[in-house]
């Protein structure tokens, strides 16, 4: 999707950037006819199972104010504002997940960020080791799982057991349940996983101690 003929990237930054609060309303609105689509059916595929479309909405809407706040870091022609929204409102998505605790920063928002260096094989070999793994799971313990890895930390169990229409205590027991059939999993094909300690945290690599 682009931008609407009379407004370029450029014009959306500006009126953005510009203390009139009517030109940022309608910046607001330009940058969310030209990517929020694009943007929210993306992340909605990326998360499905673990957000909403609605809270993935909230997400896109929350990373527009974002936008704003850090629109003086948009530099033209360092990168395009299409991917540095996106990039934002999956930073918004992982907000989300960590709960309302989690204070967000905007620091890292910077357009132009390089790319990451490319994964090994031995990393790819077990991203798709877990993935078989996850796919063995309950479907309660898939999402809780999944949601967990897009949060890089325990997602929120509040917004877990709103989506679950469920209780807190459930996504917490729901969790060690998955922990625990995950570590057997590997250890039937021939892994070797460590428990974690009595009364720490179950968030390991599964696969360490190979």
């Amino acid at each position: 999707m682009s931008t609407s003929p009379d407004q370029t990237d450029e014009d959306i930054i500006r009126l953005l950037r510009s203390p009139d609060p009517a030109d940022y309303e309608e910046g607001a609105r330009h940058l969310l006819q030209a990517y929020g689509n694009q943007v929210a059916h993306t992340l909605h595929k990326k998360y499905a199972g673990v957000l909403s479309e609605d809270d993935v909405w909230e997400c896109v809407n929350e990373a527009v104010v974002r936008v704003w706040r850090s629109s003086h870091k948009f530099e033209e022609g360092k990168g395009f504002l299409r991917g540095w929204f996106f990039r934002i409102a999956q930073n918004a998505v992982v907000d989300a997940l960590r709960g309302a605790d989690h204070t967000p920063s905007l620091a890292d928002h910077e357009p132009a960020a390089l790319p990451d260096d490319e994964p090994t094989a031995d990393t790819l070999h077990r991203v798709s080791l877990l993935a078989q793994a996850v796919e063995e799971l309950p479907p309660l313990q898939q999402s809780i799982v999944r949601a967990d890895l897009a949060a890089g930390t325990q997602a929120d169990d509040a917004l877990l057991a709103r989506q679950h229409r469920t209780s807190e205590d459930s996504i917490r027991v729901s969790r060690n349940k998955a922990v625990e059939n995950l570590r057997k999993w590997f250890e039937r094909h021939g892994y070797r996983v460590e428990r974690p300690p009595r009364g720490g945290r179950a968030d390991a690599d599964p696969l360490e101690g190979q």
